[in-house]
């Protein structure tokens, strides 16, 4: 009985030991190696990031200060090119021999004065960066937009103009 017990010891501990976890040392080694690889390259890659976002920002705000530039002097072209539109009307209409028409013509004058001004004034108040609380991004739609209303307005007096000779 002995002999049976010894042996069914030895077979109990030989199967226990077999479910004993192992520890490898040049495993967990090369593990925390990369890790500390993995680790370095996430910081370079964030350094990284940070400089080309502070690139992009940079580009950014070049491209819209120069574009902003080219639409104010597109803007204010087009009020002079209204002014001299209306000033070529009103002499026109000087010599204009009906009434009705010189009154039509007074009307059509006055709503592009009107017009222009409020569009000049919306665009100062886009301008001055304190004014209206936007991004550039809406800066350069809004000064577009008056850009293009602007432009419309000038073509539509250089017509008028063109229209009473």
């Amino acid at each position: 009985m002995k002999k049976l017990f010894t042996l069914l010891a030895l077979t109990f501990s030989s199967i226990m030991l077999a479910q004993v976890a192992t520890f490898d040392s040049a495993a967990a080694s090369n593990a925390l190696t990369a890790i500390e690889k993995s680790t370095e390259t996430i910081n370079k890659l964030d350094e990284l990031r940070e400089s080309t976002e502070k690139a992009l920002n940079l580009v950014t705000t070049v491209n819209s200060s120069i574009s902003t530039g080219v639409q104010v002097k597109n803007i204010f072209k087009y009020q002079a090119d209204i002014i001299q539109n209306i000033d070529k009307i009103r002499r026109q209409v000087s010599r204009v021999d009906s009434s009705r028409r010189v009154g039509s013509y007074n009307k059509m004058v006055l709503n592009y004065i009107s017009m222009t001004n409020d569009l000049m004034l919306k665009t100062s108040s886009v301008i001055n960066t304190g004014v209206l609380n936007m991004n550039d991004y809406e800066r350069i739609n809004t000064l577009s937009d008056i850009e293009e209303k602007l432009r419309v307005l000038a073509s539509s007096s250089a017509r008028l103009s063109d229209k009473i000779r």
